[in-house]
């Protein structure tokens, strides 16, 4: 789950590992990795985890796309489609040091009323697990 600042943001977002130049991205980042613990980068590691990004994030675009699409077509209880963010690059840590693609996703904010309802419910919860599952499942069936 997210959380806001701003209280009126919902939804699902999803990450892959890249640049931002999203203001608002970058200050979240920002925060993210500085609660990580991670540290600094050394210049070998950051020049390795940078040949690994440029073998591994088009894969992340693809596995992303295909988990958006599943999560797109998720509905409230009201019928009404999950607003979905689309996808956003970032520089998290935690999609740093991965070596097979990967991504972010923050599925609702907790501090949102309608999405937190939402993530009360144990049917929806078991919506957004299947549809991550077929996501991975279309991803893996790739070639």
């Amino acid at each position: 789950s997210n959380a806001s600042p701003k209280r009126n943001q919902k939804g699902i977002t999803t990450y892959i590992l890249d640049k931002s130049s999203d203001e608002a991205t970058r200050l979240l980042v920002e925060r993210e990795n500085r609660d990580s613990g991670e540290g600094e980068m050394s210049d070998l590691s950051y020049i390795l985890d940078d040949l690994i990004q440029q073998t591994k994030n088009p894969k992340s675009e693809v596995l992303a796309e295909l988990l958006n699409k599943q999560l797109g077509l998720l509905s409230d209880s009201n019928g009404q489609r999950i607003k979905n963010n689309k996808l956003k690059r970032a520089p998290f840590f935690v999609l740093l040091r991965t070596q097979m693609p990967s991504v972010l996703l923050e599925l609702m904010f907790i501090d949102h009323q309608d999405d937190a309802e939402q993530l009360a419910d144990p049917e929806f919860r078991s919506q957004l697990a299947q549809a991550l599952a077929q996501g991975i499942k279309q991803f893996l069936g790739q070639k």
